[in-house]
């Protein structure tokens, strides 16, 4: 598989909605869903250096993640960051993630 960049901050404090987003709020979300995906095991590699904090460099990258970390990016990672930029939800509100990860690890949960 060719390795290619999925998503880095300065695309995203650079342009975004007809504005340009504030730093804060993006380098909120890529900490948040850094750490999402390192807690489910949806890295091979890690994103961050230990001890490395969010940059305007700090970039997700296809060979950082599991087949099933892709495969979330493909179906639910757009939609939950716009979620996230819309205030509609907080960075760390994973629900959106966690039901599309669990239908992708074929975990229906039953209640």
């Amino acid at each position: 598989m060719k390795d290619y960049t999925i998503d880095k901050v300065n695309w995203n404090t650079k342009r975004g909605r007809g504005h340009v987003l504030r730093n804060a709020t993006v380098y909120n979300y890529f900490r948040s869903i850094i750490n999402y995906l390192e807690q489910k095991n949806l890295t091979v590699t890690p994103i961050l250096n230990p001890g490395e904090e969010i940059n305007a460099q700090t970039q997700i990258k296809a060979s950082h993640l599991t087949e099933q970390g892709m495969l979330l990016f493909t179906t639910s990672y757009d939609r939950w960051v716009n979620e996230v930029l819309e205030q509609k939800i907080a960075p760390d509100d994973y629900s959106l993630l966690d039901d599309a990860l669990n239908k992708i690890r074929g975990l229906q949960l039953q209640y």
